[in-house]
């Protein structure tokens, strides 16, 4: 038997969970069982926005979401048998994987791996690698282990910026691994449908939590503030509460509609948009539906141009034969695109992403050429760190509370 297991997050807004999804759902056509665990609460009755992981949802342990090495043993161990129980009886000739998508998931699918003798992916879904609560360079080693073995599924960009300072990688070097979120699908979708039709549509899709979005939604202002033409600023995403005076204004010209979280994504949507701004997946993927796309660069907080004309990178500005060089702000960006018009005078370089079914096939490729014996990073290095008690009783606290909560409501509904 084959068994797939993701380690990774099934709630909230992302491309990681339309990855999951889509991804899953091919698996299973081609003969895969799939586990998902995730961090998320069993006890909350949170739900997915891609109904079909809603049914993964109580496989979630939040200690999931801590770093190992942050918790004592004994919690550790009693993760991972939970995580193997989860997973279920298995024999020594099955096949299994566990994917991995963060510095979090990375060093518990290790943990798992090990246990079930399983081979262990680590996929570079970051856009940024440094930071607050990123442990990759306190563990870069651990990470060099995983490419040496050729197990990670990466871009020579997200690899780049993994080992950045460590090692340098070309093209060639080992096999990219394509990925498709597959977001967007032919349905009705009322709001979308009502949307009217300004002298200029500008829709960003994303988290509204991305450290560029302030700087986009300066960016539309500027541009209102510089035309007498009305803009019409559409957010696809949830607008978080800290972002609420960010997006506010009195300029007259300009309205803003929140479309909320739109899960999958309505195709006619881009029928109603003149220009998007996005990264990452949410910029590929509008670029394959044709559309004009501005990218938004986590790193630097600007664009680097159209995508498909000014460069091909949707997330990091990288030297390849396309990109302009272009550091602009959001303003100038779309002034680009809408007033001057730049990409007329262009050629469209934008070559459409790869399916579910190509990009997973690239990614069992990588599988097969990754070293044959199934060897683990050392547990006891894997754990050196710090235990954060203080970490450890909020989530205790917080799962107490949800459980009882969930007490509750079960009562409450068998009434």
């Amino acid at each position: 038997m084959k068994h797939y297991v993701f380690l990774t997050m099934i709630t909230g807004s992302g491309g990681v969970q339309c990855y999951n999804a889509s991804k899953a759902k091919y698996l299973e056509s081609i003969g895969w069982r799939v586990v998902i665990i995730s961090d998320n609460n069993p006890y909350s009755g949170e739900k997915c926005l891609l109904q079909s992981l809603d049914r993964f949802l109580p496989n979630g342990d939040s200690f999931l979401g801590i770093h190992p090495f942050k918790l004592p043993v004994f919690f550790v161990n009693r993760a991972v048998n939970r995580m193997v129980k989860v997973v279920g009886p298995t024999n020594k000739s099955d096949e299994i994987i566990v994917e991995s998508w963060d510095d979090k998931s990375a060093f518990w699918g290790e943990l798992l791996a090990s246990r079930l003798h399983a081979r262990h992916i680590f996929w570079t879904a970051n856009e940024y690698y440094r930071g607050s609560d990123r442990h990759y360079e306190d563990k870069i080693d651990f990470f060099l282990f995983k490419m040496d073995r050729g197990e990670i599924f990466a871009s020579l960009q997200s690899a780049n910026h993994l080992f950045e300072g460590y090692r340098t990688y070309k093209e060639g070097d080992f096999i990219e691994s394509p990925i498709t979120e597959d977001p967007i699908q032919d349905y009705y979708n009322r709001e979308v449908e009502s949307l009217k039709k300004a002298d200029y549509n500008i829709c960003y899709i994303g988290r509204t939590r991305k450290p560029y979005f302030s700087n986009i939604v300066k960016g539309v202002k500027e541009f209102a503030l510089n035309h007498h033409n009305r803009i019409q600023f559409i957010i696809v995403g949830e607008v978080v509460e800290e972002m609420k005076p960010i997006i506010s204004h009195n300029i007259p010209n300009l309205s803003i509609v929140e479309l909320g979280d739109q899960y999958p994504l309505p195709r006619s949507l881009y029928k109603k948009i003149d220009v998007i701004i996005a990264g990452s997946g949410s910029a590929r993927h509008s670029a394959d539906e044709g559309a004009l796309v501005i990218t938004a660069d986590p790193i630097s907080c600007i664009s680097h141009g159209l995508l498909g004309y000014d460069t091909i990178e949707s997330v990091y500005k990288e030297s390849d034969v396309y990109d302009s060089g272009l550091d602009l702000s959001f303003s100038d960006a779309l002034e680009r695109a809408l007033i001057l018009q730049s990409w007329r005078h262009q050629e469209n370089n934008w070559v459409k992403s790869l399916g579910v079914e190509a990009c997973t096939d690239i990614q069992f490729e990588i599988i097969n050429n990754a070293t044959k014996d199934l060897i683990y990073y050392d547990k006891k290095k894997l754990l050196e760190g710090k235990i954060d008690w203080r970490l450890i009783k909020q989530v205790w606290s917080n799962n107490i509370k949800l459980y009882v909560k969930g007490l509750l409501r079960s009562n409450l509904n068998s009434h």
